[in-house]
Formats: structure tokens, sequence, C-alpha cells
């Protein structure tokens, strides 16, 4: 295996908002999400010796790692995975410490393409990570693109997404992998089955507000829900139902039945435990004004905060203000996971 010490190589990868079907998508049912213009970049160049070193300074994580501790990791956390699934762990503590998603991923795509050489790999993301974008699942796509792209090895999106997707269980648990999809292909998918479908429609005309990071993760809530209600409970039928009336608003251009659906989305994550009070109370101001909302992505199944709302219309800031909510400008992404390369 030849590596070119002269070029750092790069890739960047959307977050996404789901517009219906959270949860009900583990089930099977469908779910619309879009890609949009907030990214997880990574860039990699190759050490000529030493250990790899990996940083991403927003989290003042940076850490080094021998090929041994490495591969020692990336053992670990796939054994406590399995523990996870037998019941015998929480999901939070299959990887210990959330950094360690950063070295698992570099580690699961070394093994995969058994190319070990160091490497030199910082992350810079744009998404507010742990509340519904789809952090962990871009990050991990940017990540493995980047370490195929220094052992110039180009994978399949088949490949992107398997990868990812074993990366997305660590911190997971039990993911959709629907935020994989979107992150690799951009633009508004449908996935159903776990199947996925690009639709041809635009970000629609929506407001999105930062809400706080929610202090549980996404994988404890997945967790919480699915015990709560397990597969074939009647409301996953209504999750359905909701997700394919939003789908028809979008394609007939409805606005008033898509306001509909998304409260109706609303209502069913109220129902399932991820909107805390205050925040089902705030959505319910600007129901009384004539917006919908609705949490976008996990929620949360305590805490105050809980990531992502998506509106309707146009609220006045003054409101937002109050809830003490930051806009995100967020618009669509149509292209998805992209690689760069530069000559140092």
């Amino acid at each position: 295996m030849t590596i070119d010490h002269a070029r750092i190589y790069g890739a960047y990868a959307p977050g996404k908002i789901i517009l219906s079907g959270e949860y009900s998508v583990i089930h099977g049912q469908p779910a619309i999400a879009c890609a949009v213009n907030q990214f997880a970049y990574v860039e990699i160049e190759a050490e000529e010796s030493g250990p790899s070193k990996l940083e991403m300074p927003q989290q003042s994580y940076q850490a080094d790692f021998n090929s041994d501790q490495l591969e020692q990791l990336h053992t670990t956390i796939t054994q406590r995975y399995q523990q996870f699934q037998s019941g015998n762990l929480a999901i939070e503590d299959v990887l210990g410490n959330k950094d360690n998603l950063i070295p698992f991923a570099v580690a699961h795509t070394q093994e995969y393409l058994k190319c070990f050489a160091p490497v030199h790999l910082a992350i810079d993301c744009e998404i507010p990570l742990g509340s519904g974008m789809g952090s962990s699942a871009t990050i991990s796509v940017a990540i493995i693109e980047a370490v195929a792209s220094i052992y110039e090895r180009t994978l399949t999106d088949e490949e992107r997404f398997k990868l990812s997707f074993s990366c997305e269980q660590m911190i997971h648990g039990n993911p959709s992998g629907l935020d994989n999809r979107v992150a690799i292909h951009g633009g508004m998918l449908k996935m159903e089955k776990g199947k996925i479908w690009k639709l041809d429609h635009s970000f629609p005309a929506l407001k999105a507000y930062f809400t706080g990071r929610p202090q549980v993760t996404t994988g404890e809530c997945v967790s919480k829900v699915l015990q709560n209600f397990p597969k074939g409970h009647e409301i996953w039928l209504r999750f359905e139902r909701t997700t394919k009336k939003l789908l028809t608003a979008l394609i007939q251009a409805e606005q008033f039945i898509f306001r509909d659906a998304i409260r109706e989305n609303h209502q069913l994550l109220n129902e399932i435990g991820v909107v805390p009070e205050n925040i089902n109370a705030q959505i319910a101001e600007l129901e009384s004004q004539g917006f919908a909302a609705k949490v976008c992505g996990a929620g949360a199944i305590r805490g105050p905060n809980a990531g992502i709302v998506i509106c309707t219309g146009e609220p006045s800031p003054q409101l937002i203000k109050q809830f003490g909510w930051k806009e995100l400008k967020l618009r669509g992404d149509s292209r998805g996971l992209r690689k760069v390369e530069v000559v140092i």
C-alpha cells in the first residue's frame, strides 16, 4: 500500500431534519427527512510514523492511538454492543465516552479496508451535537470517507452506509439508518421498511430553532420509547398515517394540510414522552397563534431541552426570544457527502 504524504484529503456531509416519522421509522413505518446546510467537516493526512492523531477542537477532544490501541478499542466497543443487544448493558455504556465514536469510526474503516497506517484527522462540526440533526451519523460518514481517501480506496454508497450504520449502532443502539442515508445522498428522502426514495421536493417553508442540547442521548430515548411502545403498538400506525398525510400535502402544495400533519406529529411525539413539558407549553403557544411546530429528532425523555424544533410560518422574534430559542438559518442541501483533495 502506497500513501501520498503530499496530500491532505477532506470530506464533509450534511445534517438533517425529520419532517415526520421519528421513532416509527425504526419499526418500518415511513419517515421523511431533508438534508440541510449545516455540515460536519473532516480533514485527514497521512503520518510518516507513530500513532494516529485524532482531534475535534470544539469538543476539546484530542487523542493519540497506535494501531494496537485502535484495534483494542474497536474490539471492546463491539463486545459491549453485543452485551447491549443481550439486555446486559445500557446503550450509553457501549461507547463509554461519546468521543470514542471518533476512534471507533477510524478503526472500523481501517479494519474493513485492511489498511492501518497512521493518520492525523481533525473534525469541525457546524451541526448542534446530540440535538436531533444527525450529528453522529454525519460525523461517521465524513470520517469513513476521509479515511478511505487517504488509503486511495473508493467506497460504494452501500459500503459507506454499512460502515457508518455500524458506528451509529454503537451510540444509538437501534437506529433506523435514516440519518446515514441523508448524510450520504442529500436532498429530501423517504424511508420505509429500510428502503429509501429520493423525493423531488425543495426544502419546505419552515423555521428551525435550537432549544438547547438535551440532557439525554438519542440512544437512551430510543431504548425508553421502544420499551414503552413496542413493535406492533397502534401508535406506530398513527405515525404512518400522519407521515403519509404530510407527504400528500407536500406533493399537492397544500399548506394547511401540511400544518395539520406537523401538529399531529407533535401530538404523537408528546404521547410517546419525548417532548419536555416546557417545550410542549411553548409549542401550544405557537399553535394558539395559528402556527404548527414539533420537536425534530429524538427530543428528550427528561430535562428542559429538546434539541431542534421546526415551525411553520413566521413567529415573532420577540416570542422566540422569550422562549430562549435560537433560530437556525437552514436551507436544503441536495448533494450529500462530498470529498476534497489538497496538494501540500
